[in-house]
């Protein structure tokens, strides 16, 4: 037996995805930036090591007023921890517990921040 007595459609796919990167204070590679408005734009990029760190928190905290959103990236060596429990089965506090159990155990590789202000 047919569970629908009417043929059903599916509905129209999403319009396409138009992503538009937003101008950025970046500490990785050199960046490009494309504007909303079509200028190309290159990225203020600083590598950051022990020996620069207090000069560049410097840079980075003077800019803070035009830039209010820090987003922050962090990258490990992967996890040492896992579960018996499949991912799709997991709750958010399993997930977090798991997560952080990785995060106390292993040493932090890399922060990456970018900042964004009003007009992006």
């Amino acid at each position: 037996m047919a569970m629908y007595s009417q043929s059903v459609r599916a509905p129209p796919p999403p319009p396409p995805c138009r992503f538009v990167p937003r101008p950025c204070y970046v500490m990785a590679r050199p960046l490009l930036v494309f504007m909303p408005n079509g200028v190309l734009l290159k990225a203020a990029v600083r590598d950051v090591w022990a020996s620069n760190f207090d000069e560049e928190l410097s840079n980075l905290s003077a800019v803070l007023p035009r830039y209010p959103c820090v987003c922050v990236d962090t990258e490990f060596p992967g996890a040492v921890h896992d579960s018996d429990m499949p991912r799709y089965m997991r709750g958010p506090r399993e997930s977090y517990e798991l997560v952080k159990r990785n995060v106390d155990d292993l040493k932090l590789l890399q922060v990456g921040i970018a900042l964004s202000g009003p007009t992006g």
